[in-house]
């Protein structure tokens, strides 16, 4: 039985017109009179009444009336399946930052490209063994995932976060001139051996959130450090260029062994297009 007639018959049946449903549908109306009249013949049994004033269901539309619905709705679970099935979803694991601010763009552009091919985004910041394990992809810093390919993209120097109306006439600044400044300590080992044995009053924040320690550098609690991508878009702070300059490298990694349908592109997509995503 051909769904469409089904769908034909059901659209007639709510607009209670076969003309209106034929302009609708733009078909000629003795078309689709035509093709409801092949779907009675095929039951063998008339499932409308035609009038002047229109079309009516008769007992035997009634009755079918509810299985036809169902045809459709089971008809497009049936192509929503198969679509989910044969759609290639590729998994990404990331850093807030990075998925706030450089992976949206990207994902976009690629889609438009590659429309069978589905992103879906892990954020967290740390990469566990297990969570690597159901990733295709991570990007993240250079020594996160040992024992896998790397690709470098892009380099996030650390910077001084402190208050927007502290040291307003600085542009950068040296760790030793904020010594007098509370130190609020994020969790991020790089700078935690940074300032190891260089900065003393320390207020230790155990979140794998920044936004927390930005929070209390903006409610003027002291100064914090972190990648100059964490802090980008924040109000109510400003940023100071550390001397001596410490950095990042920001990449993706990935296992040759591991990689799901579509994800070759992707990196090729990314290693050909990063230099456009502003960060």
């Amino acid at each position: 039985m051909d769904v469409f007639k089904i769908k034909t018959f059901l659209r007639a049946v709510e607009l209670g017109s076969l003309s209106k449903a034929a302009q609708e549908l733009d078909y000629a109306p003795s078309a689709l009179s035509h093709m409801l009249r092949s779907l009675e013949q095929e039951l063998g049994l008339p499932l409308l009444k035609r009038s002047p004033a229109g079309i009516s269901l008769t007992e035997a539309g009634e009755q079918l009336l509810p299985l036809f619905r169902r045809a459709v709705e089971t008809e497009y679970a049936i192509y929503t399946a198969a679509e989910k099935l044969t759609r290639k979803v590729i998994h990404i694991g990331t850093y807030a930052s990075i998925s706030k601010y450089v992976l949206p763009k990207i994902v976009k552009e690629f889609n438009k490209i590659y429309p069978q091919v589905g992103i879906s985004v892990t954020v967290a910041n740390q990469f566990t063994p297990e969570l690597v394990e159901k990733l295709d992809m991570v990007f993240a810093e250079n020594d996160t995932v040992e024992g896998q390919c790397w690709m470098p993209l892009m380099e996030d120097a650390y910077v001084a976060v402190v208050r927007e109306d502290c040291l307003e006439d600085r542009e950068t600044v040296e760790l030793n001139e904020l010594a007098e400044i509370p130190f609020i300590l994020p969790n991020d080992s790089a700078v935690k051996n940074l300032c190891r044995g260089r900065i003393f009053n320390v207020l230790e924040v155990s979140s794998d959130d920044d936004t927390s320690p930005i929070s209390m550098v903006r409610e003027g609690l002291g100064f914090t450090i972190l990648p100059q991508l964490s802090v980008k878009g924040e109000t109510g702070v400003r940023t100071l260029s550390l001397e001596p300059k410490v950095k990042r490298t920001l990449g993706l990694t990935w296992s040759k062994n591991n990689l799901a349908t579509g994800a070759d592109q992707l990196i090729h997509y990314i290693k050909q297009q990063f230099e456009e995503v502003e960060v």
